[in-house]
């Protein structure tokens, strides 16, 4: 609309209101006694302007701009309400001479947009054909149309940035941060433009809107792949109208491209991926030959030569284990060669090097990341030693989970003390044994008469007194007495002998890791 005004035909007009839609595209010009029946993006032009409500009906009817030598200041006040370009034309001007040369000037603009957009479509259509990443074909929109390009995916993580337009401060903000900030994500303004976006599939307008961050007007486009949501194509929008309709079909020509570019990511990413979980999957089993292990680990870019260190982790039950993988991804070297991924329920890393003071930091960072967790620091091992430090670090993961030792913070196998005799013990199934023939008459009276004996000597033997161990299950001393008196006759053992008390410990300590 603006650039209609500097025709020499509109030259004497002056706009009266509605200066904030002089960015409209202008599609049509006519000439009418009444603005009824106004098309989209029509520049009407009428003998007299009278009254708001037909400025009302202008705009419902999608219209650009209205002009007339005769405005009423009811039109006037109407037009500005409506943010719609209300002109007022030099007394005695032909209505119909001005109308042909916004005409010729229209279907000119139109003519030079078409073939402008023809060349960003075969620009497009040559690097998609080229090279598919969303980072060149972001780069040749921002090319062909003169804007500046942002790809985010479906949670607002930015993905790649083109083009030499201002970035505005949301964006600024995207960048440190990775992602939206939540004010912009969650005013319910944002939440029903993307929901209106992503239900039709096409470019929508968004305007500046500083309470939120959004400081330059832009259109977005979402970017769809078998009806599944990938992401949000932003472009800044240029100055000039002609620029605003090319970018506009361009964008939307360039979202399918983006589609399929991510698509194909996707699927190169999981072909590696699975790669990747093979030559994982056989070093924790541990009967693949050596030589071929290493052959297959070149392949994906692992290098299985010097020492590795196995680490475990499991999130808050609440969340997923893709969750955890992702927390865990983010939080390693982009492209350092680290195996990880989550096997048999639960984040397995293989982290090389020794700088075991580093993967502790990276577990700590982990259980951080996702709020708790169980995580375990296998023993270093070269690669053939891999399985053997996987099964014990697995060990030690299960028995740590069962015991509540996870709260505390990362389990280092090569710190456990007592609680590691008993994993390695463990193995054979000998402990498990022990402590079931141990506690088994008690174990079985107390099933059957509904009593709890086990927790009774366990509370004796944990505070170290009759008395404390009375207080903590809120009993009597006698009754407690009594109780410990009755579970001497049935496990046939002396609670004032120190190896008898020892053994039930370990019994006791041994149930809690193993139990039921």
């Amino acid at each position: 609309m603006a650039h209609c005004l500097r025709l020499p035909a509109l030259r004497d007009g002056e706009v009266l209101s509605g200066h904030e839609g002089l960015g409209a595209s202008v599609r049509w010009v006519s000439t009418a006694a009444l603005t009824r029946g106004c098309a989209p993006g029509e520049f009407r032009l009428l003998a007299r302007l009278l009254g708001g409500e037909a400025v009302h009906a202008a705009r419902d009817g999608g219209a650009a701009a209205l002009a007339a030598p005769l405005v009423s200041p009811e039109a006037v006040a109407a037009g500005g309400v409506l943010g719609l370009p209300v002109i007022g034309l030099a007394p005695g001007i032909d209505l119909d001479e001005v109308a042909g040369a916004l005409l010729d000037f229209v279907i000119a603009s139109l003519d030079g947009a078409l073939t402008r957009l023809g060349e960003v479509t075969a620009r497009l259509a040559a690097t998609a054909s080229n090279d598919l990443r969303i980072e060149s074909v972001a780069s040749t929109l921002a090319g062909a149309t003169g804007t500046a390009v942002l790809i985010e995916d479906a949670e607002f993580h930015m993905l790649c940035f083109a083009g030499d337009a201002v970035i505005d401060d949301n964006r600024q903000e995207t960048i440190r941060a990775g992602g939206t900030p939540p004010g912009f994500r969650a005013s319910p303004e944002m939440r029903g433009f993307y929901a209106e976006m992503a239900r039709t599939g096409l470019p929508v307008r968004l305007q500046s809107a500083p309470s939120i961050g959004v400081m330059l007007p832009r259109l977005v486009a979402p970017v769809v792949a078998a009806g599944e949501l990938l992401g949000y194509c932003n472009v800044i929008l240029p100055d000039d109208d002609l620029g605003q309709q090319v970018t506009a079909v361009a964008l939307e020509q360039a979202a399918h491209l983006f589609a399929l570019a991510m698509v194909h990511q996707r699927a190169r990413d999981l072909g590696g991926r699975m790669a990747r979980v093979g030559v994982l999957v056989d070093l924790l089993d541990g009967r693949i030959p050596a030589e071929l292990l290493r052959a297959r680990a070149d392949q994906v870019g692992i290098d299985l030569s010097g020492t590795h260190t196995v680490a475990l982790f499991g999130g808050p039950g609440e969340q997923r284990s893709d969750a955890w993988l992702r927390h865990a991804q983010s939080l390693l070297t982009p492209r350092s060669g680290e195996l990880v991924d989550v096997v048999a329920g639960t984040v397995v890393a293989l982290l090389g090097g020794s700088d075991r003071d580093g993967a502790l930091r990276w577990l700590t960072e982990l259980r951080a990341a996702c709020g708790g967790g169980t995580a375990v620091l296998g023993r270093p091992s070269d690669a053939q030693g891999v399985s053997a430090a996987y099964r014990e670090a697995r060990r030690t993961f299960d028995l740590v989970a069962r015991s509540g030792a996870a709260q505390s913070g990362v389990v280092d196998v090569q710190d456990l003390g007592l609680l590691g005799m008993l994993i390695e013990a463990s193995a054979d199934g000998s402990i498990d044994r022990f402590w079931r023939h141990r506690l088994g008459p008690l174990r079985q009276y107390d099933a059957r008469e509904g009593t709890d004996l086990c927790g009774s000597v366990a509370a004796f033997l944990e505070e170290g007194g009759l008395r404390r161990a009375a207080r903590r299950l809120g009993v009597h001393a006698n009754s407690l007495a009594y109780r410990l008196k009755r579970a001497e006759e049935i496990g046939g053992f002396s609670l004032s002998s120190s190896d008898a008390r020892l053994e039930l410990q370990m019994a006791l300590r041994c149930r809690r890791l193993l139990g039921p």
